[in-house]
């Protein structure tokens, strides 16, 4: 399964030198709450710091998993008291990346769970404190973060963060199940299996896309 918020991103200031970029809010998202994250240009950090901020509740779902200082992070969330899950892919490449993160985060006082084995985990969030979800296409890997071109989105739509943490509830308990749930839907959410109808559509809606 993966997730992808389904958001149309006008690319204007596309040719702005890497250090001046900042941020940027959601075009069009007025005061919905939405924050793009360019990877590798603005770094990790705002991610990471949902999870140092957090103060009731982090879900994390992940691919692949091998980064310290989100590990590091989670933990001191756990022995502040926060409800910290961590669910992780147990097959194709995020079996073998993730067994030191689930050895690490459970001896850490970490709930982990592994996804359904005969299922490939895809997804990439993060929700805290059921007020703000991450969404991105990159993993937590440290050793890619300068490297790897991916966004993140944060996320703080109510009906958007709802829909993504009850889809995570569902989804740590189905590895007994041996299949992954239904996800729950969202307004600007697109679920797979089962998106390329989505995606058509949204890609037909749009008339044009320009860069200035």
């Amino acid at each position: 399964m993966w997730l992808l918020a389904s958001v149309v991103l006008a690319c204007a200031g596309c040719g702005a030198p890497a250090a001046a970029r900042q941020p940027l809010p959601y075009p069009g998202a007025g005061d919905v709450g939405y924050v793009l994250i360019q990877e590798p240009d603005e770094g990790y950090s705002p991610v990471v710091n949902l999870v140092r901020r957090a103060g009731r509740s982090v879900r994390t779902t992940m691919y692949e998993f091998d980064a310290p200082d989100v590990t590091a992070a989670l933990i001191d969330a756990r022995r502040r008291g926060v409800e910290t899950r961590v669910l992780l892919d147990a097959v194709f490449q995020g079996r073998a990346t993730n067994t030191k993160a689930f050895d690490v985060l459970s001896a850490g006082g970490v709930a982990v769970a592994s996804a359904p084995a005969r299922v490939t985990h895809h997804q990439k969030s993060l929700v805290v404190d059921d007020t703000t979800a991450a969404v991105g296409t990159g993993n937590m890997v440290a050793k890619w973060y300068p490297a790897s071109r991916d966004f993140w989105l944060l996320d703080s739509n109510g009906a958007d963060v709802a829909a993504i943490a009850e889809t995570f509830d569902a989804d740590f308990g189905a590895g007994r199940i041996g299949r992954v749930p239904a996800a729950m839907a969202g307004p600007h959410l697109i679920w797979s299996p089962g998106a390329r109808a989505a995606f058509i559509r949204d890609i037909n809606s749009v008339a044009t896309l320009t860069c200035v």
